[in-house]
């Protein structure tokens, strides 16, 4: 474990911060921000990037097909979209494009085509979003990523055979159904 708050766990997440390699903070809390950027200043990290210095976030909109968003920096405004599904996805790009731009200008794309760059971001095997699917298309899917697959139509039949550790679980329905059973399975949606 990193910590028992996030102040320890950021500042754990501090010791990758090196002397004259570039440093982005992107985090929403103002605390944690502060912490972040002391420590990559304590350690000599440059350029140092702290993106709600540098970059303001409005607007956010979130479809089902992605989020969008205005972005300003510099006094210069441009509408990103990601096919990320969350308001959290609008800060998550923003740090994202930060830590290009930090590499040099050479590799950060032009505003105008950042949006068409980000169209093909996915999130493989996270929320990855395939449809909708019957049991059949489940069975079908599974079958041709490889997996060993049994369909459970029902929650409570799927959670026991999860339970026994059967392998790899593929759950369909809404984001509150997938929510459900992670809660119940006490797994986390970042889990490596």
């Amino acid at each position: 474990m990193l910590g028992d708050s996030l102040e320890a766990i950021a500042g754990e997440k501090a010791g990758i911060f090196k002397p004259g390699i570039p440093a982005v903070v992107g985090d929403e809390s103002p605390e944690i921000r502060g912490l972040l950027a002391r420590r990559a200043g304590e350690a000599g990290a440059t350029p140092m990037t702290v993106v709600d210095e540098y970059y303001a976030i409005h607007n956010i909109r979130v479809s089902t097909s992605g989020t969008s968003f205005g972005l300003t920096r510099d006094g210069g405004r441009h509408r990103i979209t990601t096919p990320l599904l969350g308001a959290y996805q609008a800060r998550n790009t923003t740090t994202a494009i930060a830590t290009i731009a930090a590499l040099g200008a050479d590799y950060l794309p032009p505003a105008s085509e950042i949006s068409r760059a980000l169209a093909k971001v996915f999130l493989p095997g996270r929320f990855h979003r395939r449809g909708r699917m019957n049991p059949e298309e489940a069975r079908a899917f599974a079958q041709q990523e490889g997996l060993d697959s049994q369909v459970e139509p029902e929650l409570d039949d799927a959670l026991s055979t999860a339970k026994k550790g059967r392998g790899p679980m593929l759950v369909t329905g809404s984001f509150h159904t997938v929510g459900d059973v992670m809660s119940r399975l006490h797994v986390s949606p970042f889990a490596a």
